[in-house]
């Protein structure tokens, strides 16, 4: 996909039962979008704009989230186990019980999370 408007169209409408486990989404608008449940483990995330997502459930497992923006994100019960979150945005980001194993935090503000996890 060539463009960031040919790749948030794919995101129109969400199947529950998606798997990008992998994929490269360096650099994409995803923001608003309803991405329950959605398997993006391993999945290549750079500098993603997930403003304001319903991350609830999703596995991003090993994802590379680095500099992506999660402000305002839900990702409550998701997975993001190994995760790299270095440089990451995630001003009022919602982490209630979400799996944080390994989690790599470097050079991200702290002070605005809302988390009940074991981070």
């Amino acid at each position: 996909y060539n463009s960031n408007k040919t790749k948030k169209y794919l995101f129109t409408n969400i199947n529950m039962n998606l798997i990008l486990s992998g994929c490269h989404l360096v650099n994409v608008e995803l923001s608003n979008m309803d991405l329950r449940g959605i398997r993006f483990s391993h999945a290549y995330m750079n500098r993603t704009l997930l403003k304001n997502c319903n991350l609830t459930g999703v596995n991003l497992e090993y994802a590379d989230l680095q500099e992506a923006d999660l402000s305002g994100a839900n990702l409550k019960d998701a997975n993001l186990t190994g995760a790299n979150l270095r440089g990451a945005i995630l001003d009022k980001t919602n982490f209630s019980n979400t799996k944080t194993d390994d989690i790599i935090l470097d050079d991200v503000n702290l002070q605005t999370i809302c988390f009940n996890s074991n981070l």
